[in-house]
């Protein structure tokens, strides 16, 4: 089976089940494919850039096939609309047809067959059938002549007949014509006309949204959805606790949200107000969602009641840039008027910071660390804002005036990190340290979103892929589509990659791109034995480390830590999603000590050392 995409030819092999690319076409117009048709052995491909015919010579091998590109000639436009096949070889492209002959040497130009553009060709009866904007026609030898006229011009997709009746595809619906009376048999916009043990119609939609299946049987119809995403362009994506994934979609005045319930298909939400761009979940799993148009704000979307709560304010100040929640459960956005809006249950608080500056764009983060302390990062640089937890109307901010910052994180560590134009930025003292490719395998120095977990990763998302940075073990690791299953940025689109989001509990990434999202599972394979298990860093160091980690740990371990006299300090508990423990040693004097690991099974004791 040979597939026509916007990225080329792909081919489906039905003995394995895989589909592969053909081989490249020449150009990004040559590889966006409109129509295919097949002769014999031959394969006509019309793109965006002329015709291109393929000589499979008989054979299931790509290796041996030719290949030649044609284009068009003068009098027509380079993109092909259709292509037909009998006894010569036809080419749609306005203002008219080209009739190829079978050696591609020789052709004729048939200017305005029956109107301009001939959308869908069908050989009827051993004869040549056209659907224009204008009607039906066939051809007679010489010309074409008339079949039925439409009342109007339409935008024709596809052409059919069946039981003796045409059926033409268009933008106002499906008309069928019985020989004597042309009408509307299903008005919404129609892309495509099969049978097979009915009518089925492919149904089009908005520019993103598309209309799923439709099937008529015994003069009923139903409907089949695709059960995907509402929309391929994924501006952001979030999960709440119970694992069910929530992707937004950012054209002008959509209010679509894509959800998918954990193992469960997509289904569409409706949010009460559009533009939802960004969200943050609260501890309620209440989930909060940031809406960068006018007189817009937030809303909250209740899963177990499947409700919503709006909370919006007038002009430029419910334009959202971005948001953020608190440890007391504050809710916080940045907006276009260039205030700082502040939320609780009962109350609102307002801020003007002083050389804070309106968000140009929507975007940016606001996130919090252990203290509570606000980090918001805009085109000025980084904005740090601390409040009294026992008044909020009590805020003090200080800004880092530095490169501009869509993206911010904060580390197990405490520190922030920013993502930048020129590489991974972290806060220190006041002071930026730059991770870049001059001085760290850092994958890209344009770093798109930043995010980091419990485990002491940070997951940094650039226009190639992710790279990942162990802040303990300083190792890189690194994720692309030739490597993993990430959507392939094909065009080296430094937007194409919208968004990051890392879900500690159900321990998986999401990946919003412009044409889908990736969901990466990032659990770690537990082992079942305690031979492969490390401590690091040994010897800890009180003044330049905070964790210690024990890895490759079985999911049934435990930890019980001693001192050398054997005085029990604690015990420690592994994680399921990470298979090892981060245990931060507060208040542990300087010497030896003694970790007793051990399963159903097993025991080992590890010795480590605190130092000053």
């Amino acid at each position: 089976m040979w597939l026509g995409t916007n990225r080329g030819i792909a081919i489906f092999d039905p003995t394995t089940k895989q589909i592969n690319c053909y081989r490249d076409l020449g150009s990004i117009e040559q590889n966006t494919i409109n129509c295919l048709a097949r002769s014999g052995d031959t394969i006509l491909a019309g793109t965006q850039n002329g015709l291109i015919v393929i000589d499979t010579r008989g054979t299931a091998s790509i290796d041996d096939d030719v290949v030649m590109a044609r284009i068009l000639p003068s009098q027509v436009s380079c993109q092909v609309f259709a292509i037909g096949v009998h006894n010569d070889f036809w080419i749609s492209a306005c203002p008219g047809l080209i009739r190829l002959n079978r050696n591609l040497q020789n052709y004729n130009i048939i200017l305005h067959p029956f109107g301009d553009s001939v959308k869908a060709m069908l050989v009827v009866n051993d004869t040549l059938h056209i659907a224009t904007e204008q009607g039906i026609a066939r051809f007679n030898g010489t010309g074409f002549e008339m079949v039925v006229l439409f009342p109007e011009r339409y935008t024709i997709f596809d052409l059919a007949y069946y039981d003796n009746k045409f059926y033409v595809a268009t933008r106002n619906g499906l008309l069928q014509y019985n020989g004597n009376n042309l009408s509307f048999i299903f008005n919404e916009d129609t892309r495509s006309i099969l049978f097979s043990n009915g009518l089925w119609l492919g149904v089009g939609g908005y520019v993103y949204l598309g209309g799923g299946l439709q099937l008529q049987q015994n003069n009923s119809w139903q409907e089949f959805k695709n059960n995907g995403l509402a929309m391929n362009i994924v501006s952001s994506a979030i999960s709440d606790r119970e694992g069910n994934i929530y992707a937004m979609h950012y054209p002008v005045g959509n209010q679509i949200i894509s959800l998918k319930k954990s193992n469960n298909n997509w289904q569409i939400l409706l949010d009460s107000i559009a533009n939802s761009y960004i969200a943050v979940i609260d501890n309620d799993n209440y989930i909060w969602f940031g809406h960068w148009i006018l007189n817009g704000g937030l809303t909250r979307y209740d899963p177990i009641n499947d409700s919503w709560l709006v909370k919006s304010w007038s002009g430029l100040k419910g334009v959202v840039g971005a948001l953020g929640i608190d440890n007391n459960q504050v809710k916080w956005f940045h907006n276009q008027a260039n205030t700082l809006i502040a939320l609780t249950d009962d109350s609102v608080y307002e801020f003007t910071i002083p050389g804070l500056s309106r968000p140009e764009k929507h975007g940016y983060e606001l996130v919090f660390d252990r203290e509570n302390t606000g980090w918001l990062g805009w085109s000025g640089g980084l904005l740090r804002i601390k409040y009294n937890d026992n008044n909020l109307s009590d805020i003090v901010s200080k800004i880092y005036s530095y490169l501009e910052i869509m993206s911010l994180t904060v580390d197990l560590n405490n520190r922030v990190w920013c993502a930048t134009n020129q590489g991974a930025v972290i806060l220190e003292k006041d002071t930026f340290r730059t991770y870049n490719t001059t001085n760290s395998q850092i994958l890209n120095d344009k770093v798109v979103r930043i995010k980091s977990d419990k485990w002491g990763r940070v997951w940094m998302l650039h226009p190639q892929g992710l790279s990942s940075y162990d802040i303990f073990s300083n190792r890189w690791s690194h994720y692309t589509a030739s490597n993993c299953g990430i959507i392939a940025n094909e065009d080296n689109d430094e937007k194409f990659y919208q968004w990051l989001y890392v879900d500690e509990e159900n321990g998986f990434l999401l990946i919003a791109t412009k044409e889908g999202i990736s969901q990466y599972n990032f659990q770690i394979t537990s082992t079942t034995t305690l031979n492969r298990v490390r401590i690091y860093p040994n010897p800890f160091s009180k003044t330049i480390h905070s964790v210690i980690t024990f890895d490759s740990l079985p999911q049934s371990a435990k930890i019980k830590i001693f001192d050398l006299q054997g005085n029990y300090i604690c015990e420690l508990l592994t994680n399921p999603i990470y298979c090892g423990v981060r245990w931060r040693p507060i208040n542990i004097a300087t010497g030896i000590y003694l970790a007793l690991v051990t399963t159903p099974k097993e025991k080992l004791i590890l010795k480590f050392a605190v130092v000053n």
